[in-house]
């Protein structure tokens, strides 16, 4: 049985700085032929979708959506050239799930699309699909809570012949490792955590942001980009290798430096943590790929 959430986590605690984003990387299952994958259904349909170890019950996720393509369950980054090039998919469809209160603003949401424009060969464009949802039943989110109580019940959306389709999540909440406090602060905005699926965490970004219009716009929309660059495989993946070494580092658990899949060049979208917030904050407008990024997307067919 394979374990498809297995986390690589990266988040930073600093005195009054606050931001974080969860790359997941999910290496399961076997990919056949890029839009198809094979794994053992579990017999058994009463269980959960996702079980304590981070199993996903492919008998119970049909019994919950009998819809849902697993070319939409793969791991993170591996449909990179899918969404780069136009060799299958001529389009892309952005199904936004928002819990009611919590929807982007429009600005993020045409910031997106004219990223893709800008990036990407979808030579028949991108549509927005969204829907409104109850807040779940949920104190603190995680990516399997995610998954679980909400795209897997709800998801609409999966890929077709030349269409691909990606999901995303505006939380009524905050992820469990986000801590506000008067001292310090440790926040995650985001995470990518499949091929075609990633949350943005609203209601922190609104407490970060102080509600303020100009800011909430900017930074939603700069949080936006970041988690879809994680669908491209940025930065420096098996899937979008660096072409020069730009990849930042961080401390693992074991107090050694290794690469954190975000970028060292400073006011790059791609950066990591506290930059990253300081200069989305500080900005006027919402940052960009520096070129040693967009070099990486080149080389996988992107623009």
């Amino acid at each position: 049985m394979n374990t498809i959430f297995k986390k690589v986590f990266f988040s930073i605690v600093l005195a009054l700085t606050i931001i974080g984003c969860e790359s997941d990387d999910n290496s399961t299952l076997t990919n056949n032929r890029g839009n198809e994958r094979e794994q053992e259904i579990i017999p058994n349909t009463s269980g959960p979708v996702i079980d304590t170890n981070g199993n996903i019950n492919l008998a119970s996720l049909r019994r919950v959506n009998p819809n849902f393509n697993l070319a939409n369950l793969n791991e993170l980054g591996s449909s990179a050239r899918d969404l780069t090039t136009d060799n299958q998919f001529k389009s892309i469809t952005l199904e936004i799930v928002s819990v009611e209160g919590f929807e982007p603003s429009e600005f993020a949401k045409q910031n997106l699309i004219q990223f893709i424009s800008d990036r990407l060969n979808k030579p028949d464009g991108v549509t927005i699909v969204e829907q409104t949802i109850p807040a779940p039943d949920v104190e603190e989110y995680t990516v399997q809570t995610v998954f679980e109580q909400v795209e897997a019940p709800n998801r609409t959306q999966f890929n077709t012949e030349d269409n691909l389709a990606v999901f995303i999540f505006f939380a009524d909440r905050d992820d469990e490792q986000t801590e506000f406090s008067d001292r310090f602060s440790s926040v995650i905005l985001g995470t990518a955590y499949l091929n075609t699926s990633f949350v943005i965490y609203e209601s922190t970004l609104i407490r970060f942001t102080g509600n303020n219009t100009s800011d909430l716009e900017r930074v939603e929309a700069g949080t936006l980009n970041h988690e879809f660059c994680h669908l491209l495989g940025l930065v420096n993946s098996e899937f979008t290798p660096e072409q020069e070494a730009h990849e930042s580092q961080a401390e693992n658990e074991d107090g050694e430096l290794e690469g954190n899949r975000h970028c060292d060049v400073p006011f790059c979208l791609m950066e990591a943590s506290a930059r990253l917030a300081r200069d989305m904050m500080n900005n006027v407008n919402v940052l960009q790929l520096d070129p040693l990024c967009i070099q990486d997307l080149r080389a996988i067919g992107g623009k």
